[in-house]
């Protein structure tokens, strides 16, 4: 890949309406199981990447479901060849994935047989979106097996988007740093095809000039550092005094449950119990978009500060029942805060952890006095020594950063706004919260649509 290029992943949706492109998709993911099991059962005999003629005929490992185990099969591939080769080069992508979370420290084990694999990779010469006459993009794609005809596809917009943005952006760095500059054309690259419960999808990555990328990045950022703490009762809190509480859709839990129930009534093995099992994929894949969305939509707000800083919180482990036999993973579901904390510290340019046993919570932020009493029910924290009133979430935050890079946060009113702009029509009760009694009395009423009410947010003292 150039260095000059940055990458850009759209996502669109296939519309499968005809028996052909049925039967088309569901070849193309049963030959890149086959295959992908063919070549990790004989990565022993190391038989490097056979060619595709070598792929038509192949003793391969396929599971029983009736007696749950894997039996060797002797099975034909019929679909594209390239399906063949591009499912040998995912088995060796997947092993030097392993091998470089070998190299960091990490415990690795071996590649494993899928059942069905829901990735299926493809080049950037594997496929091509059909333009007309006007060099205009039309909503059609061509992939392996298509032959003359295509598939339509939905999110076309994303394309549009992409590229006015990119225009845009352009304009702007021969505005404010370089007028000669002729930045580098968007080029497709690789792509994959994805079956998920609700249809298939193709998940198409776009190179974009790398200046013209950063420069974007650098011209949207609204803070220099913000503070992140995960909790229970408010799913997010930012140093900022912005508290997000997402709860998944009711209407949607209460489906599942409906469907469970219906599923635990049905006779094993009959049509409807089938037809059920469906439907619950389906709203589990739906319940799994809402939630995806409000991870990307907050991944775009910390996106947008120079630095961040989190707390190393075990929030895997606060779904493990204690001795009593509590757990949080009820409130704690579908929410996917881990999801979340791991993408910001693996993607953030500048993420800093702070150690999960420093007492943010405790810790005074205007004065540094910990307080040992405090309690989980206590939502406030008052502190002993010098009065400071604060909500507890956002002393934590607060006290986050000054420990990670050893200055107070500065945060403008502006910053709200450009919060309200992304989580605009997402499932979240947003709310701003006072940033303590000892701050600067200068307020500014800010209307908050998602929960229908006004909050006070103070700017912090000079």
């Amino acid at each position: 890949m150039n260095s000059d290029y940055m990458i850009a992943t759209r996502k669109f949706k296939l519309i499968v309406r005809k028996r052909w492109q049925q039967q088309l998709l569901d070849q193309i993911f049963t030959d890149a199981t086959h295959v992908y099991n063919y070549i990790v059962d004989n990565l022993d005999n190391k038989i490097g990447r056979p060619s595709s003629s070598k792929l038509k005929h192949i003793t391969t490992r396929v599971y029983d479901y009736t007696n749950k185990s894997w039996n060797s099969a002797n099975v034909e591939i019929h679909g594209p060849a390239v399906i063949a080769r591009n499912a040998v080069k995912q088995v060796y992508n997947n092993l030097s994935t392993l091998q470089g979370s070998k190299a960091a420290g990490n415990k690795i084990g071996r590649l494993k047989f899928k059942r069905r694999l829901t990735a299926v990779l493809l080049t950037y010469q594997d496929y091509s979106i059909k333009r007309d006459k006007n060099g205009n993009w039309l909503p059609r794609i061509r992939i392996p097996g298509c032959r003359s005809r295509t598939f339509y596809f939905r999110g076309l917009k994303q394309i549009h988007q992409l590229e006015h943005e990119v225009e845009y952006w352009t304009n702007h760095y021969r505005q404010t740093v370089d007028q000669s500059y002729t930045p580098l054309p968007i080029k497709f690259k690789g792509a994959f095809l994805l079956r998920k419960a609700d249809g298939y999808y193709i998940a198409i990555s776009f190179a974009i000039d790398k200046a013209i990328w950063l420069h974007r990045i650098r011209n949207m950022r609204i803070g220099d550092v913000v503070g992140l703490d995960m909790g229970v009762k408010k799913s997010i809190t930012f140093s900022n005094g912005i508290q997000l509480k997402y709860t998944p859709s009711q209407k949607l839990v209460d489906k599942i449950a409906s469907i469970n129930q219906r599923i635990a009534k049905s006779q094993r093995g009959s049509r409807n119990r089938l037809k059920r099992k469906w439907q619950l994929r389906r709203a589990y894949q739906k319940l799994a978009n809402v939630t995806d969305d409000f991870r990307t939509r907050v991944f775009a707000i910390v996106n947008r500060y120079s630095t961040v800083c989190l707390q190393d919180e075990d929030i895997k482990g606060w779904m493990k029942k204690n001795r009593n036999g509590m757990s949080l993973g009820e409130k704690l579901q579908y929410v996917g805060l881990g999801m979340i904390k791991q993408r910001i510290v693996d993607q953030h340019p500048d993420c800093r952890l702070v150690d999960r046993f420093n007492p943010t919570s405790k810790t005074c932020s205007q004065c540094g006095n910990i307080k040992d009493d405090l309690q989980l029910s206590d939502r406030v924290y008052v502190c002993d020594k010098c009065g400071f009133k604060i909500d507890r979430d956002l002393n934590a935050t607060i006290n986050m950063v000054k420990v990670a890079t050893g200055v107070q946060p500065v945060h403008e009113l502006s910053e709200i706004d450009a919060v309200r702009r992304t989580l605009k029509h997402c499932n979240v009760e947003m709310s701003i919260i006072d940033r303590g009694s000892r701050f600067s009395p200068v307020t500014e009423r800010v209307p908050v649509q998602s929960s229908g009410q006004e909050a006070v947010f103070r700017l912090r003292s000079s």
